[in-house]
């Protein structure tokens, strides 16, 4: 990684911009894998460019919440303004040869709730997890628990099988404001990976 700065003088005027470039091959995440938050350098513009954004939250790298490696991820919510919040990245893997889905997180004691959403062969399907912990613990969610969204109708009955595990496209991390819980809050997640 290095930091650029380049002047240019015109008419009398000076103009200055900075960039930072990325030298090198970005590694390559063994197969199953999401993200264990250390390919982006420690830098949070570049974390923010391999996720859309749902709703109001900020997304940062932390050197104090993680379970391994240099980093995880601080996800900061603001429910004010809408009931849930996410965050998803784009995957395009089969995931047949898995079993559940595993990640690393740390709640921050509210009543709210997190969402892992897979996007497979075209259908939704979601697994809740509350966020009450804040010690930090493994999360291993067997992929015959997960249903399809409740607003999926169209694939109500679908079961998260092998077939649709062969063509994985998104993992989504949804939080939902919980019944009188927190408007705003942060929870740090690492290693997000199907195993």
């Amino acid at each position: 990684m290095v930091d650029l700065t380049v002047s240019a003088r015109v008419d009398g005027e000076t103009f200055t911009d900075s960039a930072r470039v990325f030298l090198g091959e970005v590694a390559t995440l063994p197969a199953g894998w999401v993200d264990d938050f250390e390919g982006y350098a420690g830098d949070d513009v570049s974390l923010n460019e391999a996720y859309s954004h749902v709703n109001s939250n900020t997304t940062t790298l932390s050197a104090d919440h993680k379970s391994s490696g240099s980093y995880g991820l601080a996800y900061a919510y603001d429910f004010t303004g809408a009931g849930y919040t996410g965050i998803g990245k784009s995957v395009d893997a089969d995931w047949s040869a898995f079993t559940s889905m595993a990640l690393w997180l740390q709640g921050d004691g509210s009543g709210n709730g997190a969402t892992l959403q897979i996007v497979a062969d075209g259908v939704y399907f979601e697994y809740n997890v509350p966020l009450g912990d804040t010690g930090g613990q493994e999360i291993k969610a067997p992929f015959s628990a997960f249903a399809p969204a409740p607003w999926d109708t169209a694939h109500a009955g679908a079961v998260l099988d092998a077939a649709h595990l062969a063509k994985v496209t998104a993992f989504n991390l949804y939080l939902g404001h919980g019944s009188g819980a927190a408007t705003e809050g942060v929870v740090y997640v690492d290693d997000i990976r199907a195993e």
